[in-house]
C-alpha cells in the first residue's frame, strides 16, 4: 500500500509539472491573443470615430461651398468658417480644421494664430499645404504624423492629420481637401488608453513610429527596433519574442498587423510581471506539495492504524443491526433538518422572504419569463391578469411604504431596487384611494418623490413601466417643485433635439459676443424646452452645452484650474445626482458671468488701445490738410463708421470736431506767440481755406483772430 501511494505521488508530481508548463505556454498565448483582439477592436473603433467625424464635416452644405465654390460671398465664407469653429469648439477630439479650395488655391482654417483664411502660398502651416496639394488616393483618411509650427511661436506641435477628398471612379482626385488636425497625445490615448503601464507604439510601412506611449521611446532601444524590423520584413503579421534591454531587463514583445492598414502595433511588457511570477508560484507550489504529501502520508498511516481498522471492525459488528433511516431525497433531507432545528420557523421565513424578493426583482428587470404560477408559488399579494400599477418611491424604507399602502390597498407588493428606491406593485380596488395613499406618503415623508405608471394586466410590460418611472426620476431636477408624477396624465417624452441644439449654439454665440442678458435668456428657454424631453436627449444636450461652455471658458481663461478634461468629467459625474435646477444652473450661470466679464474687459482694452492709437495719429497729423475720419480708417484698415462710433462714445465729440479743436488751439498759440499773418497760419495747421478758418475760429472762441490779438494786447 505504501509503494502504491509513493507511485501515486510521483505521478501527481509529473502531472503537476506538465500542467505548469502548459500553463506557462497558455499564459503567453493568451496574452498574445488578448493583445491581438485589443488591437483590432481599438483600431476599428478609433478609425470609425475619426472617419465618421471627418466625413460628417466634409459633407456639410456650408463647408462644401467653402471647399468647392470658385466664388464665395462673404456670408457663405463666414457661415462655413463658423461651422468649422463650432465643431472645433464643441469637440474633445479636433484641434483645428483646414479646408483647401483648389479652384481658388485658397486655405480656410480655424487657427487661433494668424489669418483664418489665406492664399495657399501664404498660409501659415506650410507643411499642411504641401500635404494637401500633393495628396494621393492612398493617403485618404490615413493618419499622418507631422510637426506643425502654426500653433506656437516657441515650440513645434506634434500633430496627427487626416485628409478627406473625393476619389472618382477613374482614379482622379477632387480639387478640394478637408484636413482635420488632432494632437498626437489624444491620438495615443485613443489607441492605447489613458496612462498605459507598458510601452506601446505603432509602426507604419516604413518602420517609422506614428504614435507612442509609455515612459520611454522605442527609438532609444535600437536592438529592439532591429529585431522588430527583421521579423516584420519576413512577412510576419503577428508574433512575440523575448528581448533584453541594455540594462539587462527582460521583456516580452508582442506585435501584430492592424486590420486594413500597413501598420504594426507593438506592445512591450516586463517579463518579471507576467512570467517570473508564474515560475515563482510553480516553485512554491512544488515545495508545499512535497510537504503536504509527506503530512498526508503520515496522517494516512496514523488514521489507518488508529481509526480505520477499528472503525471497520465495529461497522462489521453492527452491520446486522437495523438503523433508523432518514429521508433519502436531498430536498427532503433539507426539510427534515430544518424541521428538527430549534429555529425552523425563522429559517423558513428567511428563505421565503429571499425568494419572494428575488422573483419580484426578476419581474421588474424582465428576467422572469413565466407568470403562471408566480402568485401561488411565492405567495404574492398581487394576482395575475388584474390591472397593476407600478409606483416608484424615492425612499429605501420598503416596509414603511408597504404598511401605508396596504392600509387602503391590501393587494400590494414592494421591493427595494438598486439605487436605494422602493417599487410598489399595487392592484387598487379604488384608484382614488391609491392616489390618496400616495399623498399620505408624501405628507409623512416630505423628501420623497412618487411616480405612478400606466396600469397593465400583462406583467411582461412591467419592466417597461419601471424604465419609464426611472427615467422620470432622473429628470426630477427639471420639475424640482413637483413631488407626485402621474404618468397617466402626462404626455410622452419627446426625443427630438433639433431646437435644443440650436439653442445651445445660440447660447455659445451670445457668450462669444459678450451679451450676458441674451445668453441667460436663451438658457432659460433652453431649460424650459428640456421639460418634455427624454433623459437621453437631456443628458446628451447638457453634456454638449457643458462641453461648449467649458471650451469657451478655457479659451478665455487658459490657465484655469482644474484643467478642461477634469472639469468636463466632473460635470458628467454629477448628472446622476442633480435634484434641483439650481444644481446645474449655478454651474452654467457662474461660467456665463465670468466668460462675458472677461470678453467685455478684453473688448474694452482693445477699444482703449484703438482710441489711444487714433488720438496719437490725430495729435501727430492734425496739421495735414487731408486728415479726416476716412483717412484715419484707411490707415488703420478699419471701418470708418466703427471708429467714429466708439470715438464719440468715449470722447463725446466726433473725430472731425476733435481735429478742429487741436487746430484751433494751435492757431491760438501761433497768434499769441508769433507775428504770422492769418493766411500764413492756415496752411501750418492743415486748413487751406482762410474763410473756413475764420468760421472755425469764431465758433471756437467767439471772436475773429484780429479781435483775439487785440484783446491779448498784441498788434493785429
Amino acid at each position: 500500500m505504501i509503494g502504491s501511494i509513493l507511485i501515486l505521488i510521483l505521478l501527481v508530481f509529473l502531472y503537476i509539472y506538465n500542467g505548469f508548463q502548459q500553463a506557462l505556454l497558455h499564459s503567453i498565448n493568451t496574452l498574445n491573443h488578448d493583445f491581438i483582439q485589443q488591437v483590432n477592436s481599438t483600431a476599428a473603433s478609433a478609425e470609425s470615430v475619426l472617419q465618421s467625424l471627418t466625413a460628417q464635416i466634409f459633407n456639410i452644405s456650408s463647408v462644401r461651398k467653402l471647399r468647392s465654390n470658385e466664388v464665395l460671398t462673404n456670408t457663405e465664407m463666414i457661415e462655413g468658417i463658423r461651422i468649422l469653429n463650432d465643431f472645433t469648439a464643441s469637440s474633445l477630439i479636433v484641434d483645428s480644421i483646414y479646408v483647401y479650395n483648389g479652384k481658388q488655391d485658397y486655405v480656410y482654417s480655424t487657427l487661433s494664430r494668424g489669418a483664418f483664411s489665406d492664399k495657399a502660398v501664404s498660409f501659415l502651416d506650410r507643411d499642411a499645404v504641401e500635404i494637401m496639394t500633393n495628396r494621393k488616393a492612398s493617403k485618404r483618411l490615413m493618419p499622418i504624423r507631422r510637426l506643425s509650427e502654426a500653433y506656437s511661436s516657441s515650440a513645434n506641435r506634434d500633430m496627427i492629420s487626416l485628409m478627406v477628398f473625393d476619389v472618382f471612379a477613374d482614379g482622379s482626385l477632387g480639387d478640394n481637401v478637408l484636413m482635420m488636425n488632432i494632437s498626437s497625445a489624444w491620438f495615443s490615448e485613443l489607441y492605447f488608453g489613458r496612462n498605459p503601464q507598458d510601452l506601446s507604439f505603432i509602426l507604419d510601412e516604413k518602420q517609422e513610429v506614428i504614435s507612442c506611449c509609455g515612459n520611454q521611446s522605442p527609438l532609444d532601444e535600437p536592438r529592439l527596433m532591429k529585431e522588430l524590423n527583421s521579423r516584420i520584413q519576413k512577412d510576419d503579421s503577428q508574433g512575440n519574442f523575448f528581448w533584453e534591454s541594455d540594462s539587462h531587463v527582460r521583456y516580452l514583445c508582442f506585435y501584430t498587423q492592424v486590420d486594413n492598414k500597413p501598420w504594426h502595433y507593438i506592445r512591450v511588457v516586463p517579463y518579471s510581471r507576467h512570467l517570473t511570477g508564474l515560475m515563482q508560484i510553480q516553485s512554491s507550489t512544488y515545495f508545499f506539495l512535497i510537504v503536504g504529501f509527506l503530512l498526508i502520508i503520515t496522517a494516512f498511516i496514523f488514521v489507518a492504524l488508529r481509526i480505520w481498522f477499528p472503525f471497520h471492525y465495529i461497522r462489521n459488528a453492527l452491520s446486522n443491526i437495523e438503523a433508523k433511516s432518514g429521508p433519502g431525497n436531498p430536498v427532503e433531507q433539507l426539510n427534515y433538518l430544518i424541521n428538527r432545528s430549534d429555529n425552523a420557523h425563522r429559517i423558513i421565513t428567511a428563505l421565503k422572504h429571499t425568494l419572494h424578493n428575488a422573483v419580484l426583482t426578476s419581474v421588474l428587470l424582465g428576467q422572469e419569463t413565466k407568470e403562471d404560477n408566480l402568485t401561488d408559488e411565492f405567495d404574492l399579494a398581487v394576482r395575475r391578469g388584474e390591472p397593476t400599477y407600478l409606483i416608484f418611491i424615492s425612499s429605501a424604507r420598503v416596509e414603511a411604504m408597504l404598511n401605508i399602502m396596504r392600509a387602503n390597498c391590501p393587494e400590494c407588493e414592494g421591493i427595494l431596487m438598486p439605487g436605494e428606491h422602493t417599487v410598489l406593485l399595487v392592484q387598487p380596488r379604488d384608484e382614488r384611494l391609491m392616489l390618496k395613499t400616495c399623498e399620505e406618503i408624501l405628507y409623512r415623508h416630505s423628501n420623497c418623490r412618487i411616480i405612478i405608471s400606466q396600469p397593465t394586466r400583462n406583467w411582461h410590460q412591467l419592466p417597461g413601466c419601471y424604465t419609464q418611472a426611472l427615467e422620470r426620476y432622473k429628470l426630477r431636477f427639471l420639475h424640482a417643485e413637483k413631488r407626485l408624477f402621474d404618468l397617466r396624465n402626462m404626455p410622452e417624452l419627446d426625443d427630438d433635439s433639433t431646437r435644443v441644439d440650436m439653442t445651445v449654439e445660440g447660447i455659445t454665440s451670445a457668450l462669444r459676443s459678450g451679451d450676458l442678458e441674451i445668453a441667460n435668456s436663451l438658457y432659460e428657454d433652453y431649460f424650459r424646452m428640456m421639460g418634455n424631453k427624454t433623459y437621453r436627449v437631456v443628458e446628451i444636450s447638457m453634456n454638449s452645452l457643458a462641453s461648449a461652455v467649458l471650451k469657451l471658458y478655457y479659451e478665455v481663461f487658459p490657465d484655469a484650474i482644474p484643467p478642461y478634461g477634469e472639469a468636463k468629467t466632473a460635470f458628467i459625474c454629477r448628472m446622476e445626482d442633480i435634484n434641483t435646477e439650481e444644481d446645474v444652473s449655478g454651474f452654467f450661470r457662474e461660467r456665463f458671468s465670468h466668460i462675458v466679464e472677461k470678453i467685455q474687459l478684453d473688448r474694452q482694452n482693445r477699444q482703449r488701445q484703438l482710441l489711444d492709437e487714433i488720438t496719437r495719429q490725430i495729435q501727430t497729423r492734425y496739421t495735414e490738410d487731408d486728415l479726416c475720419l476716412a483717412n484715419i480708417a484707411d490707415t488703420m484698415q478699419m471701418s470708418s463708421a466703427y471708429i467714429g462710433r466708439i470715438f464719440r462714445q468715449v470722447h463725446g465729440i466726433s473725430v472731425s470736431e476733435f481735429i478742429n479743436q487741436l487746430r484751433m488751439e494751435e492757431a491760438k498759440r501761433l497768434l499769441l506767440e508769433t507775428d504770422l499773418l492769418v493766411k500764413e497760419i492756415c496752411p501750418m495747421i492743415g486748413i487751406e481755406n482762410t474763410k473756413y478758418f475764420f468760421v472755425l475760429f469764431k465758433r471756437a472762441f467767439g471772436m475773429t483772430p484780429k479781435q483775439f490779438r487785440t484783446q491779448a494786447g498784441m498788434k493785429p
